[in-house]
């Protein structure tokens, strides 16, 4: 094991880019807006958007460092992985907690996987079958509130100016308009989940792939 090398993972860059765009395109709508849930929705976005930027973790074969928000770090010492679970994520299980690794590429995982101790091993089926619960959980939560979505975007529409229940936008419109924000966020997150878990699921059956040929490799030897 290198104690000198680590590996640096990051959120992918399209979430990062998209979180940075939604809070870009959302702000200006609400800078003036009375509505209380569209000002709270937005302060949510931007709270989650400066943690998906900042968020870091750094692994070596020492310890692994974890950055949350500026300032606000943890250290473990890579010993302390007792477990490694290759789900939605690539999760390492410590005593006092659990973290996860979203959206790795093959290379990547496998790296980290050679800085951890050698006594941690893997079920490959268990991997797969849980990669895949994950993936289809997550599709049809995105697909389930994209409709709810649809629907709650609808039912704006009568509240708007020149139709008929303009009259009750202060009093019913802009509560319904801030539900329908609140499914938006929720939609893009699942969506972004469910796009996650399955590029992650291509990524472990190429690791695994990989490790059953090596180690048919090596039996032949």
């Amino acid at each position: 094991m290198q104690l000198s090398q680590q590996v640096v993972v990051k959120y992918p860059l399209r979430i990062r880019v998209a979180a940075c765009l939604f809070c870009a395109l959302t702000a200006p709508l609400f800078v003036k807006s009375s509505v209380l849930i569209a000002i709270i929705v937005e302060s949510v976005a931007l709270c989650a958007a400066i943690w998906v930027l900042w968020y870091r973790v750094g692994i070596s074969g020492a310890e692994i460092s974890i950055r949350y928000f500026p300032f606000i770090a943890k250290h473990i010492p890579t010993q302390e992985v007792s477990e490694v679970i290759q789900q939605r994520a690539l999760v390492l299980v410590t005593r006092k907690c659990r973290i996860s690794l979203w959206g790795l590429p093959t290379s990547t995982g496998e790296a980290i996987i050679r800085l951890l101790p050698n006594r941690l091993q893997s079920n490959e089926d268990a991997e797969k079958s849980g990669v895949s619960r994950n993936m289809l959980g997550h599709r049809r939560w995105a697909t389930c509130l994209g409709i709810a979505f649809v629907v709650s975007t609808a039912s704006v529409v009568p509240f708007l100016y020149g139709n008929p229940l303009h009259e009750y936008w202060n009093s019913i419109g802009r509560y319904v308009l801030g539900a329908t924000m609140c499914l938006f966020l929720a939609f893009i997150f699942e969506a972004g989940m469910a796009y996650i878990s399955w590029s992650y699921f291509r990524s472990v059956d190429r690791i695994n792939r990989r490790s059953s040929k090596r180690n048919g490799n090596a039996g032949q030897r």
